[in-house]
């Protein structure tokens, strides 16, 4: 008797254990469930933190290339105006001796005419169809490593070198230019 009253106990001490086996098991599993949709959500908002910083930081790196590209886009523009100028100066250097008088006359009738009794500082090419413009009473040196002429008077100078002619004319047309590079 005290063998199946030992049995007895035995049978119900290990229906004990079980039934805590198996309750620790559900707590278990409701733990890991619960800790589990606690990682799922802290994931999603990683995620959602995560994917705003990256549209934050690809936003800020489109910005940034358009920035760049910007001045260097800029920076072509000057350069290609620049190349513009460059070539007119250097067309009209390679005019015919005809067409290059009839600039430098042209040029010359702009000049007051303070210019007819000052000094003239020119390029060769310019001394020698100044020459033929002005008597020999006025003094023209070819001293200018460029076309175009200085006129030096008493109390002033005026500059019409070619390039620098170019360059009063670049402010007024520069807009035009940088529009045609646009297109």
């Amino acid at each position: 008797m005290l063998d199946n009253i030992l049995k007895n106990i035995d049978g119900k001490a290990k229906q004990e254990a079980e039934k805590i086996l198996e309750k620790k098991q559900d707590n278990l599993l409701e733990l890991e469930k619960g800790f589990k949709k606690d990682f799922d959500q802290k994931k999603k908002a990683e995620l959602v933190l995560l994917e705003q910083h990256t549209e934050k930081e690809i936003e800020e790196a489109k910005q940034e290339l358009k920035l760049v590209n910007s001045f260097k886009l800029g920076r072509a523009k000057k350069q290609a105006a620049i190349e513009v100028y460059q070539k007119a100066v250097e067309k009209i250097e390679a005019f015919d001796d005809h067409k290059f008088n009839q600039l430098i006359e042209q040029l010359f009738s702009g000049v007051p005419e303070v210019g007819a009794k000052g000094d003239i500082v020119a390029g060769a090419r310019t001394a020698n169809a100044l020459k033929k413009i002005v008597g020999p009473e006025v003094v023209i040196k070819q001293e200018l490593n460029e076309e175009g002429f200085v006129v030096k008077a008493k109390d002033l100078d005026i500059d019409v070198r070619i390039s620098e002619t170019l360059a009063l004319n670049k402010e007024k047309t520069d807009p035009q230019i940088m529009e045609a590079l646009s297109l």
